[in-house]
């Protein structure tokens, strides 16, 4: 097949090897097809090259390598398109041609696909026209390029098909999970599917994101009052302690906030940052003694508003945590199907209040990128008594306005875990030896620990949470609350 026209191509994006997927328009000739191209070495050569720091510079050595065939076909409005890290699969969204307020989202399995056989006489005029090309250059003309064929899966067909008009604000892959997609849709709810069943969220996290003093909603949706408000972007926190299950979310006036725990199940967990988050729960409870007791009623079934991070590590690891904690312990851990009964995570801000990145009144914040600053410190341990490393993290938030307005955010250290407000509504399976699908289960109030291994046990399979706002005076995090703006 001929290489797709970059003109064709509605979006791109690269997986971290260097590996581009472009999805053309569904108004272009190559409607559905999705090209992929490699441009590492012209990345390469390109920096190798002096250049005007406002001079475009021309990926001259990029080739497209394949041309990528779906079943069924990208037959929709494309609008966006997030490969995977490790370039497996590609998230594709856009809305559909009938209904317009209908949105799509898919996932393509690159990998899984197969290499369509090419027509007997388009390689029989190839060759010709190779032997012709290394009679007149003495150089080797590019190979054909393979047409594959992948499957695509859709995203929570029902949740889309039933709302019209709910739209997706933003996907990304979940940087610690690779099996987990994670969505901000209009409705103000973080979503995370599992690649193993994509026709329904692992878990969904109900942002309450409102106007500082105006009433919040309840139940599953926005108020009147707190509709002005809504999140627009995410960005992720960084690997180690705490940071590992926190995600920045920015909602439309610019406040910035952070929701954590977020722990997608079957997450691998380094035992360095579980080690990092219980010392940092320990001296916690060091700083602040009432912490000790709200853990001691947690962990008899109490049922607060809050819980202390030492409580949820213990319940949701249980006897794992000692091994992995222990001193000298490397390896990863997989995150258990769990969930605090009496308490969901909690909204943490505006991390940025009294700023003016936080009030944007007519401009609109659009979009968010985190970075991370990780240095080692030496120090002594408190679980240890011996000298030990940790990381310490300076994390810069950058938020661009529909405007063209970019606010640069510094947020020196990690913050805490945090819950609030009611309890999950979880769906549970009996048995653990094969999970159930969608239709599986109904919903009920979460009342006891809900997660098992055995297959006479309860096994978590989703779960839906509120989560409330604490507000910019909570206590997050010792370092939480100097926030410079930019």
């Amino acid at each position: 097949m001929e290489p797709i026209p970059l003109s064709h191509l509605a979006c791109c994006s690269c997986s971290d090897s260097g590996i581009t997927y472009g999805v053309a328009s569904n108004s272009s000739p190559s409607a559905g097809l999705v090209a992929v191209l490699d441009v590492r070495q012209g990345m390469l050569s390109a920096a190798e090259t002096p250049c005007h720091p406002q001079q475009d510079r021309e990926l001259a050595q990029t080739k497209q390598t394949q041309v990528i065939q779906t079943s069924p076909p990208l037959a929709f409005d494309i609008h966006g398109a997030v490969a995977s890290p490790n370039g497996r699969y590609l998230a594709v969204s856009g809305y559909d041609h009938q209904e317009e307020d209908q949105a799509i989202l898919v996932v393509v399995d690159i990998y899984g696909g197969q290499v369509l056989p090419m027509p007997h006489s388009v390689s029989k005029h190839r060759k010709v026209q190779q032997q012709q090309q290394q009679q007149q250059q003495q150089e080797e003309q590019p190979p054909l390029l393979k047409v594959k064929q992948c499957m695509a899966h859709q995203v929570d067909y029902q949740l889309f098909a039933s709302r019209k008009g709910l739209t997706v604000q933003q996907v990304a892959w979940h940087p610690h999970s690779e099996a987990h997609l994670v969505v901000l849709t209009s409705d103000n709810c973080l979503r995370l599917y599992h690649l193993s069943d994509l026709s329904m969220a692992e878990q969904t996290f109900h942002l309450k994101v409102h106007i500082p003093g105006a009433a919040g909603s309840s139940g599953f949706g926005l108020s009147a009052a707190a509709s002005a408000v809504d999140a627009t972007a995410f960005s992720f926190g960084p690997a180690t302690s705490w940071g590992f299950f926190t995600i920045y979310v920015l909602a439309s006036s610019g406040a910035l906030y952070a929701l954590c725990p977020v722990a997608p199940f079957g997450m691998p967990c380094p035992a360095s940052a579980l080690q990092a988050a219980l010392a940092d729960a320990e001296q916690a409870g060091e700083e602040d003694p009432a912490e000790d007791e709200e853990d001691e009623s947690i962990l008899e079934g109490g049922r607060g508003s809050g819980a202390s991070g030492r409580a949820w590590l213990s319940m949701a690891f249980g006897s794992g945590l000692e091994a992995v904690t222990a001193a000298g312990s490397t390896g990863t851990v997989a995150m258990p199907r769990f969930a605090l009964p009496y308490a969901s995570p909690a909204l943490q801000g505006p991390l940025n209040a009294g700023a003016p990145s936080a009030a944007l009144g007519a401009d609109r914040a659009v979009s968010l990128c985190a970075m991370h600053q990780l240095s080692p410190v030496q120090e002594a341990s408190s679980l240890t008594g011996m000298g030990s490393m940790h990381m310490q993290v300076l994390t810069t938030l950058t938020s661009a306005t529909a405007h063209g307005t970019v606010f640069a955010h510094v947020l020196p250290g990690l913050l805490r875990a945090a819950w609030a407000g009611q309890p999950p509504i979880t769906a549970v399976a009996r048995g653990s030896s094969q999970l159930p699908s969608h239709s599986a289960g109904p919903y009920g109030r979460g009342g006891g620990s809900i997660w098992g291994g055995e297959d006479d046990e309860d096994v978590l399979v989703s779960l839906k949470m509120e989560c409330e706002c604490l507000g910019p005076d909570a206590p997050g995090g010792a370092d939480s609350a100097g926030v410079g703006t930019s």
